[in-house]
């Protein structure tokens, strides 16, 4: 979605931004993943540290989501909601298919299962 909003340069682009900006594409999302290496991936993921939300880098992926990785490695606030074993297999997932949404699957129903 953010790419349409940095790209897409449509007549009334005002409208395109306000609809696809970064902030709205993240708004009301409670998890962020987050795959490879976007111009702007780095800009989503402050936005969502900002705003409270959750990130769920995916490191075989490359680029920024290793890069998020490996800073949440070193400082735990970034993952404080996330256990050190699911911390740990999202490094440990080659198969960015079925494994990573199966680990991603089990991070969010843990999490929702501890507020519910």
């Amino acid at each position: 979605m953010t790419y349409i909003a940095d790209q897409y340069r449509p007549p009334d682009v005002a409208l395109a931004l306000g609809l696809f900006g970064h902030r709205n594409v993240i708004h009301d999302a409670k998890y962020i993943i987050v795959l490879g290496d976007a111009a702007s991936t780095r800009t989503e993921i402050d936005l969502a540290l900002s705003m409270d939300k959750k990130v769920i880098p995916l490191p075989c992926s490359g680029g920024t989501a290793r890069r998020f990785h490996h800073q949440a490695a070193r400082d735990k606030r970034l993952r404080q909601w996330m256990a050190d074993e699911h911390f740990a297999a999202l490094n440990a997932c080659d198969d960015p298919g079925e494994d990573f949404v199966r680990i991603v699957e089990r991070l969010i129903t843990t999490d929702l299962g501890a507020f519910e």
